[in-house]
C-alpha cells in the first residue's frame, strides 16, 4: 500500500491529537494549557515514535495506534506512581523495566484492575495487529525511517537553541511537568542529566588528625529498599 499525503497525514494527526489529550490527564496538573516549548517537544517525540513504528510495520494505522498506546502506557504508569508515591514518572524510572519483568506483582498492583485488563487487551491487540497488517512494501518503511531520523535529529538542535535551553534549568519536577507535560519533562531531564559533568572525586583520607592517628571520616550509610526487598 502506497502512502498518499492524505492517507498518511490523517492517522498521524489523530495520533498526535490523542497523545495531547492523554497528556492532559497526567497528574499533577494545575495549568490549563502547557507552555509552547512543551508542546513542541511533545510533538517531536511523538513524531519520532510514530516514525519508529512506521519503519517497523510499514502501516500508518498500526504506527498511529502503537504510538498512541505507548503514550497511554506512560500516562497510566505516571499517574499510578503519583497516586502511590506522590511523584510522577521520571526518566530514571525507565531503568526499572527489568525489575518490572522480575517482580511484576509489585508494580502491577499499583494499577487498578480494570486498567490492568485494558493494558493486557491493548498489548495483545497491538501484537496481533502488527503481525496481520505488516506491510512488505519498502516505501512506507523508508518514510518511517525518514520521519524518525528527521524528528530525532531535530530534537538536539531544538534543545540547544536559546528558547529551549532555558527550559528546566534546575530540578523542579512537579512544576516542570505542569508547565511542559510528561514527555517533554522526561526527555528534558534526561538530556540535562546526560550533559551534567560528574562531581569531582572525594580527596583521599590521608590527612593526619593529631600527628599520630589518621582523621576518622564521618560515614553515613543509606539503604533504600523496595517493598519486596529484605535488607
Amino acid at each position: 500500500m502506497t502512502i498518499s499525503v492524505a492517507n498518511g497525514f490523517t492517522p498521524f494527526l489523530a495520533m498526535l491529537s490523542a497523545s495531547l489529550l492523554l497528556d492532559v490527564v497526567v497528574r499533577p496538573r494545575t495549568r490549563r494549557i502547557r507552555r509552547w516549548q512543551g508542546l513542541v517537544l511533545h510533538s517531536a517525540v511523538m513524531t519520532a515514535t510514530f516514525g519508529l513504528w512506521l519503519a517497523c510495520s510499514g502501516n500508518v494505522l498500526v504506527a498511529a495506534v502503537l504510538a498512541t498506546s505507548l503514550m497511554a502506557l506512560f500516562t497510566v504508569a505516571s499517574n499510578a506512581k503519583h497516586r502511590m508515591l506522590g511523584e510522577p514518572l521520571i526518566f530514571s524510572d525507565l531503568a526499572l523495566i527489568g525489575a518490572v519483568v522480575r517482580h511484576p506483582r509489585f508494580y502491577f498492583t499499583a494499577i487498578p484492575v480494570h486498567q490492568r485488563g485494558m493494558l493486557a487487551i491493548a498489548a495483545s491487540t497491538a501484537l496481533i495487529v502488527l503481525v496481520l497488517l505488516f506491510s512488505t512494501q519498502l516505501h512506507p518503511h523508508l518514510i518511517g525511517v525518514a520521519l524518525l531520523l528527521f524528528s530525532g535529529g531535530a530534537l538536539p538542535f531544538l534543545l540547544r537553541s536559546r528558547r529551549f535551553d532555558a527550559v528546566a534549568r534546575a530540578p523542579d519536577l512537579a512544576n516542570d511537568l505542569d508547565r511542559y507535560g510528561l514527555l517533554a519533562t522526561l526527555f528534558r531531564y534526561w538530556r540535562r542529566w546526560r550533559h551534567t559533568p560528574d562531581p569531582q572525586p572525594w580527596p583521599p583520607l590521608g590527612e593526619i588528625d593529631d600527628g599520630a592517628h589518621p582523621a576518622r571520616p564521618e560515614v553515613i550509610v543509606i539503604v533504600q529498599c523496595e517493598s519486596f526487598a529484605d535488607p
